[in-house]
């Protein structure tokens, strides 16, 4: 009979070659081309989903870039976009800065769909001649102020940009009386423009 050391080492070499045997096969497996159809199609799906992902992405981003433009041409040249949702304005006494009920309810009623989903406003507060600069741009900030008010109330998130400097020049001497308090009226005035 054999000793168990006898029978330890042909089965050591037993198991050594079955591991090299393993070895052998999986660099050879590995280099076939038969198994990789699994892993391709892995591959496809993920490839799939980044492409809607990338599709998404650039019309957010052409509405914030318009926005952004938008607010870069009115500070920056105080150029008011053609692109807005609406246009409003409001009409103002002489010497006031605020407005009766009537007149804002008809504000907030042709203006309700704009208030409610517009992202940004630009307000531009007018004066007439009468008064000194001083004078025109205080009173032509409080209207813009009472206006700013109204549309925070009812759009909290709303961003908003205004100017005050649109005191208006003198009317021409040879228009008749009529007519020249008819104009100054016209520009005792906030024009607001909304942008979605």
């Amino acid at each position: 009979m054999c000793c168990p050391a006898c029978i330890k080492r042909p089965l050591i070499i037993f198991i050594a070659i079955i591991i090299l045997l393993l070895i052998l096969a999986f660099v050879f497996c590995s280099t076939c081309r038969s198994c990789n159809v699994v892993e391709e199609e892995v591959v496809i799906t993920p490839i799939i989903q980044e492409e809607i992902i990338i599709e998404e992405i650039p019309a957010q981003v052409e509405v914030v870039d318009e926005l952004i433009a938008i607010k870069k041409d009115f500070i920056e040249n105080g150029i008011i976009s053609n692109k807005f949702m609406q246009n409003s304005s409001v009409f103002f006494d002489r010497n006031r800065s605020n407005i009766n009920k009537e007149k804002i309810n008809e504000f907030n009623a042709d203006s309700r769909d704009s208030i409610n989903t517009a992202r940004l406003a630009i307000i531009v507060g007018h004066a007439c001649d009468l008064g000194n600069k001083d004078y025109n741009n205080n009173l032509i900030q409080k209207r813009i102020n009472f206006i700013v008010n109204d549309i925070k109330d009812k759009n909290p998130s709303m961003e908003i940009l205004f100017s005050n400097e649109g005191q208006a020049k003198a009317p021409p001497r040879d228009i008749d009386k009529k007519s020249r308090e008819m104009q100054r009226k016209e520009e005792r005035r906030v024009d607001v423009y909304f942008y979605k």
